[in-house]
């Protein structure tokens, strides 16, 4: 998020998410333009939640915590077992889910180093989150970041193209890896939030999709056309529990 563009809008954001210190915050990231982690006023979790100033990191505190995009998976009747959060940013989603569902084990796997990084130490105090730097993805094999100058939201992947900002790959799961890698023989919630790679994991469904209860899946047709039919070929076996602007959530009827 920038500044500048809505400067009382992004004020307005500071100082909800940091309480008194955001007009203070608000200055520093205005002026130095710097990425400083900062912890979010004490209110929002019990436990130490760190944001990046003049960052993405507050548009999805405010999509998570303010406007509870993920409140959707309440339509799920059924207390969450295993979870896998791909696409896990800097933890915000895997600690909404944790809060509701307390006795949920959370697999929470981030491809990009400096979200990683800010994923585990948010999640530390969490005993049930689990931290995987890598990415999902249709094989299990290396994968690079195809949009290392993205906002910190906004990562791809693929096997072409740069490895990453560092020059290094990360290793890409598939469903059942991770599944396996978790200690799971099913999984409750599937959330994939990843940036136009679903359409590669929704091509390897038949691998998966037998294994899997629950899916909160958002879809970006705007980068890879096709992925929302290929979704619901993929999910013909479930049904629609609730849409938002943004999330499609499905369960196994």
């Amino acid at each position: 998020m920038k500044l500048p563009k809505h400067p009382f809008r992004s004020l307005s954001l500071y100082l909800r998410i940091f309480g008194a210190s955001g007009l203070w915050y608000a200055a520093l990231a205005l002026v130095t333009g710097e990425k400083k982690p900062v912890r979010v006023a004490r209110h929002w979790s019990p436990h130490p939640l760190y944001l990046r100033l003049n960052s993405s990191d507050l548009n999805v505190f405010r999509q998570v915590f303010i406007e509870k995009e993920y409140q959707i998976i309440e339509a799920i009747p059924d207390e969450l077992g295993f979870v896998i959060d791909a696409g896990a940013n800097i933890g915000l989603t895997s600690l909404f889910i944790a809060a509701r569902h307390p006795m949920a084990k959370i697999l929470a796997v981030e491809l990009e180093a400096s979200n990683f990084e800010l994923l585990r130490a948010n999640t530390g105090a969490y005993k049930q989150i689990r931290c995987i730097h890598g990415a999902l993805w249709h094989r299990d094999e290396p994968v690079g970041i195809l949009s290392a100058d993205a906002n910190e939201w906004a990562y791809r992947v693929g096997t072409s193209g740069p490895a990453s900002g560092e020059g290094s790959a990360v290793r890409g799961y598939r469903v059942r890896s991770l599944a396996a890698l978790g200690g799971a023989d099913r999984i409750s919630l599937l959330k994939m939030d990843i940036e136009g790679a679903e359409m590669e994991v929704l091509e390897d469904a038949a691998d998966w999709v037998g294994q899997v209860d629950n899916i909160v899946i958002e879809l970006h047709e705007h980068i890879r056309p096709g992925c929302t039919a290929l979704f619901g070929q993929a999910t013909r076996g479930f049904a629609t529990k609730a849409v938002s602007t943004e999330l499609t959530l499905v369960a196994r009827v």
